[in-house]
């Protein structure tokens, strides 16, 4: 069993998690009341309701870990020095390949927290947004907001609105860039008069070949200050990032210099649009599909968390896989492992289909791979064990898909150049893509698919198999050697 939680609902309630699962194993599920969850008393009124309904998480407190925001093309834990985009790796495919980690463009508001005050944030997982709510020492009140629009996956946005509340006060800002990145050549290419952060480079060193992943990232510079009348009208500042790379693009600066001019000119006029279209997005998506769980607060709130960090790693228009620690972390080093299709794939292939078809995209599309590791296998190689005869066996179409894939699809498990046991034994991958074909093709009937996806797909699995197995004895067969 695998249960993908947002790492701020892993942090804040993982004592209370242990409970929970002690519970699922057989002794008394001891989980928090309402209450505990939704304080009425600390909690705004108007996140109250969608705390009860099992869709925002709060807290007053400075959590260990902060939660994630993602499109499934980029992602990042909030207020961190690291974003990652979709199929963005560095390093080669034999020695430690994993995500390439960007460094943001950060702004905050850098005004103390009157000393009387408490800071309340949430993260609410309907609306895909991170909140928070303070009151600054000058009595100025503010709501930041951080989320990854999905409507446009290559823009991230922090909005923080400021209220005067009858005061009047001057708000000041704190600008800075993330630590510089191993894993990327990134160089300035215009300046701070510009009013843009703009840097644009490619990965260090591909995984396979010469070709490098080029990357733009621009984003908007704030002002130092400004000054807010008392009696005035909420005032909203964004922060926009804009991370563009060459999978999706031909000239990635431009595009992002385009995508921020875009949402930056006339007063930011078009960017307070983008929260509504983004709520609005997610809306769609949820109202697709979603799961509802009544009479238990905790548990509805875990299954939200998990089923988001999952959608905010994907798109549908997109297939570039899902790996076990998400989009927002280097976490499994980014890679597409078993988990994808057995663990992760089910309740996307219930609730959005059209994410589920982008993982066995991702799969077709990296048959390539698939195939060198079938070719390479045998009794005494690197590539991952196979019988002795297995080569003559071997059809011209067969695959075997890498126990761990990055951006080419070939095996990505080497550490330091040696193939671990993974890479070795753990061949029920290949078997587990399979299913997961079969999976979408009973859910869909789709036949299109089935010719110019699934069967090819399992037509290799099934001939690396054949060429795989082992007679024991007359009429018995096994596959020996496996994990």
């Amino acid at each position: 069993m695998s249960l993908v939680l947002s790492p701020w609902l892993r942090c804040v309630s993982f004592a209370t998690l242990l409970v929970f699962a002690w519970g699922l194993s057989g002794g008394a599920v001891v989980s928090p009341s309402s209450a505990q969850l939704c304080p009425a008393d600390v909690m705004p009124a108007d996140w109250l309701p969608r705390c009860l309904a099992g869709q925002l998480l709060f807290t007053t407190e400075s959590t260990c870990t902060m939660p994630s925001i993602g499109n499934g093309y980029l992602a990042t834990v909030v207020e961190s020095d690291s974003i990652y985009a979709a199929g963005l790796f560095n390093g080669p495919v034999h020695d430690n390949v994993h995500r390439a980690r960007i460094p943001p463009y950060v702004t905050q508001i850098e005004d103390p927290v009157a000393s009387d005050e408490v800071v309340v944030q949430a993260f609410d997982m309907e609306r895909a947004v991170f909140l928070r709510r303070r009151t600054l020492s000058s009595g100025l009140e503010v709501e930041d907001r951080w989320y990854a629009p999905l409507h446009e996956p290559s823009l991230l946005v922090h909005e923080m609105e400021i209220a005067s509340s009858g005061y009047s006060g001057t708000v000041n800002f704190n600008s800075s860039v993330g630590a510089a990145s191993v894993d990327l050549t990134l160089t300035p290419t215009e300046s701070s008069a510009d009013g843009l952060y703009v840097v644009r480079g490619s990965n260090l060193v591909p995984e396979v070949g010469e070709n490098r992943t080029s990357l733009a990232v621009v984003a908007n510079i704030l002002p130092s200050d400004i000054v807010v009348p008392a009696g005035a009208k909420p005032l909203t500042v964004y922060a926009l990032t804009a991370v563009v790379t060459s999978l999706n693009s031909t000239d990635p600066t431009w595009d992002a210099l385009d995508l921020v001019n875009r949402y930056s000119t006339n007063d930011f006029a078009l960017a307070s649009t983008l929260f509504s279209h983004h709520v609005e997005a997610w809306r769609s998506r949820l109202d697709a599909g979603r799961v509802e769980v009544d009479g238990d607060l905790f548990l509805a709130q875990a299954v939200n968390a998990s089923l988001h960090a999952i959608r905010a790693s994907i798109r549908e228009d997109f297939p570039w896989g899902i790996s076990p620690g998400g989009l927002s972390t280097d976490g499994y080093r980014g890679h597409s492992f078993w988990d994808a299709e057995t663990w992760m794939y089910p309740p996307l292939l219930m609730l959005e289909p059209g994410s589920a078809r982008s993982l066995m995209e991702y799969r077709k599309h990296r048959m390539a791979g698939a195939r060198l590791k079938a070719v390479g296998m045998g009794p005494n190689t690197q590539a991952g064990w196979a019988p002795p005869g297995y080569e003559n066996r071997l059809a011209p179409e067969a695959i075997a898909f890498p126990w761990e894939s990055a951006f080419s699809g070939q095996e990505a498990q080497y550490q330091q150049g040696t193939c671990g046991p993974w890479c070795q034994y753990e061949q029920h991958i290949s078997g587990d893509v399979s299913l997961a074909l079969r999976q979408f093709w009973y859910t869909t009937r789709d036949l299109e698919w089935l010719e110019a996806v699934a069967f090819p797909i399992a037509n290799g699995t099934a001939s690396f198999f054949a060429a795989r197995v082992e007679e024991r004895s007359p009429g018995v067969f096994s596959f020996n050697n496996v994990m």
